[in-house]
């Protein structure tokens, strides 16, 4: 990874940072956030091999996703009848608020004992499950 020494300088002078190795990563903010790179990165022998996201394909994917999930999700929370009363605005938050999760047969999902037992909210989306006391 090399940096340019002064911008207003030609583009060949350039101070070296950091050499990268396998696992390492570089440019990763602008994958999250739309960030201009401020790094060049040169391959230093032949057959460099690099695992590359285009990020507007990333952002395009992400959104997709987030869309079909908040709508799987809504689509759940539709089956209840107090889903059915709230404002959109405070359902949109409860779909974005959401996960999905999966639990094996036998697996305890939540005890009257945990510390979280009041503070979560479950809605059973496939298979089924049995409330005891």
């Amino acid at each position: 990874v090399a940096k340019r020494r002064n911008k207003n300088k030609p583009v060949t002078e350039y101070k070296v940072v950091k050499t990268l190795f396998a696992n390492e990563c570089f440019n990763a903010m602008g994958l999250l956030f739309e960030s201009v790179s401020d790094v060049t990165v040169r391959a230093m022998q032949r057959d460099v091999k690099l695992l590359a996201v285009d990020t507007r394909v990333f952002r395009q994917k992400r959104l997709a996703y987030e869309q079909e999930r908040c709508e799987t999700i809504l689509e759940c929370l539709m089956h209840t009848p107090w889903a059915k009363v709230l404002p959109s605005d405070t359902l949109s938050a409860v779909c974005d608020a959401c996960e999905i999760v999966k639990y094996d047969g036998g697996v305890r999902i939540v005890s009257e004992l945990d510390e979280h037992a009041n503070t979560y909210f479950f809605q059973v989306v496939a298979g089924s499950a049995v409330e005891a006391q």
